[in-house]
């Protein structure tokens, strides 16, 4: 009676042969994995290319008639072009102005003039870009004593010039002429009459102080004669005579 008693003994191997069927329903996992291909969206930067840009300039304060040569460097910066490429541009009511190159500016002050001049500067690299930048200049009020007359200084003044034998025209110009620079506009024409290359003028002036200049040949000179010298707001020399009274009865 207890001879088929493990008949059952294979029934429950059989029950579980399905399982696991369903393996691989997940193999479509990451089939779209370029998700994240538009990272970078900023590749789009716009221009390439930035301004020079001046920063606050230092006021300068001049004397009539002193000039200085100020280094701008400090106070400009371009972070893309080089120092040589920039273009400078500017404009003054008053002082001159000239650029020597490297953002160093040579200015000079009047001799005739005082006060608060602004000088209004444009700096512009070779794309374009430009900014602009106002600098104060103060030319403060001198009082000079004018130089001694010299002692044969009276109405009637010698000029001198030894310009060579190879010139060919002298004339004086100065505050007593308007200064002109031509014969026609009132210049006083120096004479050579030996041809020794010296040239002479006598000429009567009214009691006071001159400045004056020799035009040699077209180019403007100062008397090498006459230490007696004023800064001419160029950057070059005016030369001085001062002419005192004559006493009474008298001449040179």
């Amino acid at each position: 009676p207890e001879t088929g008693s493990g008949s059952d003994t294979g029934t429950d191997t059989h029950t579980d042969t399905d399982t696991g069927t369903d393996t691989g329903t997940v193999s479509d996992k990451g089939t779209d994995p370029g998700t994240g291909s538009d990272t970078g969206s900023g590749t789009d930067k716009g221009p390439t290319g930035t301004p020079p840009i001046f920063s606050t300039l230092p006021p300068l304060e001049l004397d009539m008639g002193e000039s200085k040569t100020v280094d701008l460097n400090p106070y400009v910066t371009d972070k893309e072009d080089a120092d040589e490429t920039l273009v400078f541009e500017w404009t003054s009511a008053h002082v001159g102005v000239r650029d020597e190159g490297d953002h160093r500016f040579y200015v000079v002050a009047p001799v005739d003039w005082f006060g608060v001049d602004t000088v209004a500067l444009t700096v512009r690299d070779p794309a374009g870009w430009e900014d602009q930048a106002t600098w104060k200049v103060t030319v403060n009020e001198v009082t000079v004593e004018p130089p001694p007359p010299p002692p044969d200084t009276c109405g009637e003044v010698a000029f001198a010039y030894a310009a060579g034998q190879g010139s060919h025209t002298v004339l004086l110009s100065g505050s007593f002429n308007g200064w002109a620079d031509t014969a026609e506009e009132g210049a006083d024409v120096l004479a050579d009459p030996d041809a020794d290359g010296t040239w002479t003028l006598k000429k009567v002036l009214q009691p006071g102080v001159h400045q004056y200049k020799f035009i040699v040949d077209g180019s403007w000179k100062a008397d090498p004669a006459n230490p007696n010298q004023t800064p001419d707001g160029f950057g070059g020399i005016n030369s001085v005579v001062q002419v005192g009274p004559c006493p009474a009865g008298g001449g040179s």
